[in-house]
Formats: C-alpha cells, sequence, structure tokens
C-alpha cells in the first residue's frame, strides 16, 4: 500500500474502487468546493477529451425499453410477480438474455442494446426498467472482499453494486447480477441515483486514467464530484490524475478532501503519508502511517488479503493467522474459511482444514439458496 510510486484508485462496479476501503460514501460534512482545475493543458487538448454524458442520459429509457417492459410485465399482477416477470425477461435468453461484463461500464440504454456490462451497469438497467414498470428500484453498495488489478503505477479496487426495493410494507427484493451471488452479502449501504450516477462518471475515468487518458479522466471525475460532492474516493481518484499531471499541490488538496470526507478512507490516507513523505513533512505522515494501521487491523479484507500475501510466499504459519483474524471480525465470509484451509492444509493441520471447508461450503449453500436466479426476497 506505501510502495513508492503506486497509486491507488477505485472503480465501482467493476465487478468494484480504492485499497482497503471500507466506510460509506457521503459521511464528511465539509464545506463544498470544486475541483482545481488542471495546469499546463492548452484549450485544444482540453476541448478534444471525451466530454463526460449529460447526467440525464445515464439513466434514460428509450422506446424500445418502453416496448420491452410492456411485452414482458403486466401491469395487472402484484409487485412480486411483476419483478420475476422482469428477471425473466431480463436474464432469459430468447428474450434479452443479459450476460456480465466485468470490465464494461455503460448507460442503462447502452446495456439494453448491447445486453452485457458490469454490475453498475445492469443494476442502472434494472433500475431504469423496474420504475418503468411500477417497481420501487433502488442502487446499494455492497460490502465484499475486494479485487485487485494493477494498471500502470495505479492499484483499482472494485466496489460491487446491486439493486433493491419495497415489495410490501414487510418484505423487500434484491436482484444481484454478479456471477459471485453466492457470496453473502456483509452489509451494504443504498446509493442515490445522483451517487450511482457519480460512480458511473468514475469508472469511466478510471477508464481513462489507466489509458492515460488524463484530461479524460479528470473531466469525468469532477463530474462525478459535481453530481455527489461528498463520495470520498472521487476525490482521492481526482487526486491521481492531478498527480499524474505533475500538480503536487492540487493531488494533496484533493487527497485532503477526501480524508475530511471520510476518515476512514485508507487508500486516501496511504496516498496522503505518501504525498506528504515525498515533501518531507514525515511527522504528519507517521501520525497517518498509525491511523491507517489501527483501520486495517479491525478491517477483516485487509486482513484476508494479508493472508493470501503469506499463502504466496508459503508462510502458512502467518496466514492462517491473518486469515482467523478476518473469520473473527467477519465470520460469513466462506472464502476466508477457504483459505484458511488451504493454510492449514500446508501445516498438516487436516482436523481444522476439514472444519474450514465445511464451514465454507455451508456458507455458500446458503448464498445459494438465497441468490437462486439473481431475484431474492428479504
Amino acid at each position: 500500500m506505501g510502495r513508492l510510486g503506486i497509486w491507488v484508485a477505485t472503480r465501482a462496479g467493476a465487478g468494484v474502487v480504492a485499497l482497503a476501503l471500507t466506510a460509506c460514501t457521503g459521511l464528511g460534512r465539509v464545506a463544498p468546493e470544486s475541483p482545481r482545475p488542471l495546469t499546463g493543458i492548452d484549450a485544444q487538448h482540453l476541448s478534444e477529451a471525451p466530454a463526460p454524458r449529460p447526467p440525464e442520459d445515464i439513466l434514460a429509457v428509450t422506446d424500445d425499453m418502453r416496448r420491452f417492459v410492456a411485452q414482458n410485465v403486466s401491469r395487472h399482477v402484484d409487485v412480486e410477480r411483476r419483478i420475476r416477470q422482469l428477471t425473466s425477461a431480463v436474464l432469459h435468453p430468447g428474450t434479452l438474455g443479459i450476460a456480465y461484463h466485468d470490465r464494461m461500464t455503460r448507460t442503462a440504454s447502452e446495456t439494453f442494446e448491447t445486453a452485457n456490462g458490469n454490475c453498475l451497469s445492469l443494476s442502472m438497467l434494472f433500475v431504469a426498467l423496474a420504475r418503468e414498470a411500477g417497481i420501487e428500484a433502488r442502487f446499494y453498495e455492497v460490502n465484499m472482499v475486494p479485487e485487485w488489478t494493477l494498471a500502470g503505477d495505479v492499484v483499482f479496487a472494485t466496489r460491487h453494486v446491486n439493486v433493491g426495493g419495497r415489495i410490501t410494507a414487510g418484505t423487500t427484493y434484491v436482484m444481484d447480477f454478479s456471477p459471485y451471488v453466492a457470496r453473502r452479502e456483509v452489509g451494504r449501504q443504498r446509493l442515490t441515483d445522483a451517487e450511482a450516477i457519480a460512480q458511473y462518471y468514475n469508472n469511466i475515468g478510471a477508464n481513462h486514467l489507466a489509458e492515460g487518458s488524463i484530461v479524460a479522466a479528470y473531466r469525468h471525475f469532477v463530474a462525478g464530484i459535481e453530481m455527489a460532492p461528498r463520495i470520498s474516493f472521487l476525490w482521492s481518484n481526482l487526486s491521481v490524475a492531478y498527480s499524474r499531471n505533475g500538480q503536487s499541490d492540487a493531488a494533496e488538496w484533493a487527497l485532503r478532501r477526501a480524508v475530511a470526507i471520510d476518515g476512514r478512507n485508507t487508500s486516501a490516507m496511504a496516498n496522503l503519508a505518501r504525498v506528504l513523505r515525498e515533501r518531507g513533512a514525515t511527522e504528519e505522515a507517521e501520525a497517518l502511517a498509525t491511523k491507517i494501521a489501527g483501520a486495517q487491523r479491525d478491517n477483516p479484507y485487509y486482513q484476508f488479503a494479508l493472508g493470501e500475501r503469506h499463502l504466496a510466499e508459503s508462510e502458512f504459519g502467518d496466514a492462517l493467522a491473518r486469515l482467523q483474524r478476518a473469520i473473527s471480525l467477519e465470520p460469513g465470509e466462506p472464502l476466508f474459511y477457504r483459505k484458511a484451509a488451504v493454510a492449514a492444509t500446508a501445516l498438516n493441520d487436516t482436523a481444522l482444514a476439514e472444519d474450514y471447508d465445511g464451514r465454507a461450503e455451508a456458507l455458500d449453500a446458503e448464498a445459494q439458496r438465497l441468490g437462486r436466479n439473481a431475484f431474492r426476497r428479504r
């Protein structure tokens, strides 16, 4: 996390955004402030960079989408039956036959036209269609084990988004398009439409960042901030664009904004500590490092990541200790047990390995029962 030259950024619904990021978005209460401009960019280059789509386009319903709903969902049945009809129409190969594509972020209409996209794209589509069918549909961000990818000197962490809403006064539903739907949810937070659209802009910006298109990345991060200025990781991602453009002061400013909004955004804190060390502010950097260590100690996903690292280096005792810590912090995640079983097997503790495998299978079976066909009641 603190390696020189490595920046951490966040992508939403790419199957996810920011290293060991655990907090909800929008927790901070800081005075609104506009992003600083990029410097040294000529007007022609700035105007030629891809511009963000208008926010009203992201969830827009086309005539083809309206016909699809009219043909496949009856207005004369109860809400749960309508949800099931829509789910079947979206998933069945004979109708839309939607497919999961973890690297593709699209608007609702683009997802409808191409019949594929990542979890954010598919959630966008389902929300738009469900509302057209008179079904309550809201976005949710789901806590899950992060996936990390490296693009140049930027590490991307992935977040997961799904959809939920009310069926009756006492029941709700969850619609999740991820192929890892068997994963047990360990908490989720509701996103407003503005926050979901901001995450769309963030994903597009992250893709431009990975391709080296700093101006396009900047424009999309700014569009996201304009939609939802208290999403912490948008500011920390913006800081990467500033840094790539040689604006170290602006990068530090954006990171301080990210930390002020969400004091548990360890990604932003790690990047800020790196910037502070580079300019010689070691005392403040070390204070941040201490805070990061405390947050990581209580983060099951970070403990899991350390356990995986120890496994890769054949340090099986250390791996088991970290994985057991992850299990104690989040006992409902089957992947923790499965990796702990690997470590126990390497340590020749067959009984413990069998116990962990059994617990993982039981959790997976329960999650599959709840998550069958993507739609489930709560």
